[in-house]
């Protein structure tokens, strides 16, 4: 639970990276998965700060896969999405990053897992939830693409237009 950013001596450091090193190993064996770590290049690397350990020890999780199995992660993504899919930000890279993964693997894996891409995804739970704005409350353009995580408007209604073949006014005057 040490921040990334924390000045902590560097004995200190690489105690706990030995100690991560370990808990990776232990937790490989008992999920019966090849781990592959160079002891070599752990007993030679210096691990300065805790930006070193936590970049070094993201390579070996990205590469085995040891600790979050792969389906289990794609529907962990898919609730996140659903829960953040109104931050302007959101994306494969920024998703990545959050569940400590490559963008490869969690492009690959989200599209094996649902037969969709992720950026597909994010703007179908987007639309999903414009509609039902749209369906509750007389919102326009501006607020509604703001509330589902675009900042540009026009943007928003080409999206719109694309997946529901209704520009939003079009859908507005549908519910009346």
């Amino acid at each position: 639970s040490i921040k990334r950013d924390a000045s902590v001596p560097s004995g200190t450091v690489r105690l706990l990276f030995l100690n991560i090193v370990n808990y990776m190993i232990m937790t490989s064996e008992k999920k019966d998965i090849a781990l592959q770590i160079d002891m070599n290049e752990i007993n030679h690397k210096e691990f300065l700060t805790i930006d070193d350990v936590y970049e070094f020890s993201q390579k070996i999780v990205v590469e085995s896969g040891v600790f979050m199995e792969s389906e289990h992660l794609a529907y962990r993504v898919k609730d996140y999405i659903k829960q953040n899919y109104s931050v302007q930000e959101l994306g494969v890279e920024s998703i990545a990053e959050y569940f400590y993964v490559s963008t490869t693997h969690l492009t690959r894996l989200f599209r094996k897992t649902f037969d969709i891409s992720v950026g597909q995804y994010i703007i179908n739970v987007r639309i999903s939830a414009a509609k039902k704005m749209l369906d509750l409350y007389d919102s326009d353009v501006r607020t509604v693409a703001e509330a589902v995580g675009y900042n540009d408007p026009n943007y928003f209604s080409r999206i719109f237009k694309q997946k529901t073949g209704m520009t939003v006014s079009e859908y507005k005057k549908r519910k009346k």
